[in-house]
């Protein structure tokens, strides 16, 4: 015979206290005593109650629920930053909903076919997401963008100040006399990829680097590896090669060192972008541009939990500072 499930009212009548109480002392939203609330969290815990999210949401309009819209997964960047966003939202008791957008030939179709719950908050990493698509899709009035796509829509949008970074490292390429320099980007759709691009030929230029190859990889490591034997190749050869993702360029030094004879950074200078956790590691010490992860996670929960409360409060714009950390690599 199946248990009989313990609801809020057995709750109440045990702690002899008012449903009232019971529903304040979970949801921490109106005036309870902190010995109501006490007592009613020592009674659940002996009854084995736990409220009911669904019944919750529908009462307060809020589900906890945060969707984070990706691209995919290939850079290595992605393991620890995702990891970390997720356990801080977790701590702030809400739960992340991973939709994964990258091989979808029309993602505003997908999502709408496909999203059957209410998010409080949609933060959009893709590429092929705008704020106002991002708006009507998951019905927010204030979606989170982290993929410079924030156009003219009433949107929060988060950026990296990258210029100062990449201003550095082209001069650091000039003072090491790496005039010769090949480059390797991502996605040449996403506006970001486009961005980093753009302000580090404008920099390599303004110290006059000369660039002898430009070609397109998936910031996986894979593409890195497939792609440098081009870079290589390039007639006059590279003395420096620049990837806007540490896995590509981490991918390019395992292929230097196993498949020709050429030193790093000696013939040629390897550079990064992300400072990932590896590219600290002995094996790469690769020289890379840092974004400031604990600020960008601590401005995304913020950014939540302003919309959480405040959802028609006014459009936040952030931007997180960059430094350039200079390895062996180069």
């Amino acid at each position: 015979m199946p248990m009989k499930k313990v609801t809020s009212h057995d709750v109440a009548r045990v702690a002899g206290v008012s449903r009232t109480v019971v529903s304040r002392a979970f949801s921490n939203q109106g005036r309870v005593s902190q010995k109501n609330r006490d007592l009613v969290m020592r009674v659940a815990s002996q009854l084995g109650y736990a409220p009911d999210a669904i019944a919750q949401s529908l009462h307060s309009g809020k589900t906890g629920f945060v969707a984070l819209v990706v691209n995919h997964f290939h850079d290595l960047s992605d393991l620890e930053f995702f990891d970390r966003l997720v356990e801080q939202l977790q701590k702030s008791n809400r739960q992340a909903v991973m939709i994964r957008l990258e091989g979808i030939d029309d993602p505003a179709n997908y999502l709408k076919q496909t999203i059957s719950y209410h998010v409080d908050s949609a933060v959009v990493f893709a590429d092929n997401i705008s704020a106002r698509a991002a708006k009507d899709l998951f019905r927010i009035a204030t979606p989170i963008m982290l993929n410079g796509l924030a156009g003219d829509a009433l949107c929060d949008a988060l950026n990296a100040d990258e210029s100062p970074s990449l201003q550095q490292l082209a001069a650091l390429m000039a003072q090491k006399s790496q005039r010769r320099v090949a480059l390797l980007g991502g996605r040449s759709s996403a506006h970001g990829e486009q961005l980093r691009q753009q302000t580090f030929l404008a920099h390599a230029a303004q110290q006059q680097l000369e660039i002898v190859a430009q070609l397109s990889g998936d910031y996986s490591y894979l593409s890195g590896f497939n792609l440098a034997p081009q870079l290589l190749d390039a007639l006059p050869a590279p003395q420096a090669i620049f990837c806007t993702a540490d896995s590509m360029a981490m991918g390019v030094m395992d292929y230097i060192r196993l498949h020709t004879s050429l030193q790093i950074p000696q013939d040629v200078a390897v550079y990064g972008f992300d400072d990932i956790p590896m590219a600290a590691w002995p094996s790469y010490q690769l020289t890379s541009v840092r974004r400031d992860m604990d600020a960008m996670i601590a401005a995304i929960v913020r950014l939540v939990e302003l919309r959480s409360g405040s959802p028609q409060a006014a459009p936040q714009q952030i931007t997180i500072p960059t430094e350039l950390v200079v390895r062996a690599s180069c």
